[in-house]
């Protein structure tokens, strides 16, 4: 089994695609603010030093518990 050292972050940044993909797929909104938003979710991360949204462990993530 290969387990990835930064499995979390892997998630995470899945999650952020996803989610601009979504975005970009209702063609509602300009690419600069979907680029916004998503720094905006990863300064964010860096600055509280945890995952929003249960992302990786319970006890890294806000709220300490996963969604």
């Amino acid at each position: 089994m290969i387990t990835l050292s930064h499995s979390a972050d892997a998630v995470f940044d899945a999650m952020l695609e996803g989610w601009a993909r979504q975005q970009r797929g209702t063609g509602r909104f300009q690419p600069s603010t979907i680029d916004f938003r998503e720094q905006v979710v990863r300064r964010f991360a860096r600055f509280t030093g945890a995952y929003p949204l249960g992302v990786g462990h319970p006890s890294t993530s806000i709220g300490g518990s996963p969604i």
